[in-house]
């Protein structure tokens, strides 16, 4: 609904689908894995919130294991945060105005990819391990292939340098 930020969003998507999934699916697997037992929706829902920026201050991004097992407020309530779906949540520009000055449309946009990324392919993993049946991943070894993925985008999207080529 915020027209000002329509193109930032677009853009962002249009990149997702070109040239991060691919990456993320190939070297760390399908976000979509388990999209039919989940919001069967065929998308990875990112949430771009003031409520990242007012509650998580210094965080870009996250996501939470939670949204890949249903909601069952009103049954167990073991669960009742769940959105169910694939989802990550990151943070919104704050400042009115263009330009790279601090948390402006066009700095959150410079950065913002990254983050995209990085927080795509910890959804990839979740989806994997609950696929598998396997346990989560040590948050050290996790938080490391999710900056290799950063780097394996920016090689090949960004900058076009080849692995040892620079």
């Amino acid at each position: 609904a915020n027209a000002a930020m329509q193109d930032y969003y677009n853009r962002i998507g249009d990149q997702f689908n070109a040239d991060m999934e691919p990456i993320v699916r190939d070297n760390f697997g399908d976000i979509l894995r388990r999209d039919a037992s989940t919001d069967n929706n065929g998308v990875l829902v990112a949430l771009f919130t003031p409520v990242i920026n007012n509650n998580f201050p210094g965080v870009a991004g996250f996501v939470i294991t939670c949204d890949l097992y249903p909601n069952d407020e009103g049954t167990t309530n073991t669960n009742r945060a769940s959105n169910f779906g694939e989802y990550f949540y990151a943070y919104q520009p704050t400042v009115v105005g263009t330009g790279y000055n601090s948390f402006t449309p066009d700095s959150w946009y410079r950065s913002i990819r990254a983050t995209f990324i990085h927080e795509s392919k910890h959804v990839a993993s979740n989806v994997a391990r609950i696929s598998n049946g396997a346990q989560t991943e040590n948050a050290w070894l996790e938080e490391g292939t999710a900056r290799h993925v950063e780097e394996l985008w920016a090689r090949t999207s960004i900058y076009n340098v080849a692995w040892k080529g620079n």
